[in-house]
């Protein structure tokens, strides 16, 4: 028996066009954990939500870090 899970995520910063490297990556990991927890309590499609709290070049890091929010499913 074989099978395939296909695990599609979708994240948006209000502070930015296009995310930066430093932000990207953890909202990589972040992604993953959250589906995997969700996915492991049955939801195949939720919602993401992350303040990131770390410096990027060139901007003042907000006092509640950076809101980053977006959207995932598994099919």
């Amino acid at each position: 028996m074989t099978g395939k899970l296909t695990m599609k995520y979708w994240w948006q910063c209000e502070d930015f066009k296009r995310i930066p490297k430093e932000l990207e990556v953890i909202l990589h990991k972040a992604a993953q954990d959250r589906i995997m927890e969700k996915f492991r309590e049955g939801y195949v499609s939720g919602e993401l939500f992350e303040y990131i709290n770390i410096d990027i070049k060139g901007r003042k890091t907000p006092v509640e870090g950076w809101a980053c929010s977006g959207w995932w499913d598994i099919k």
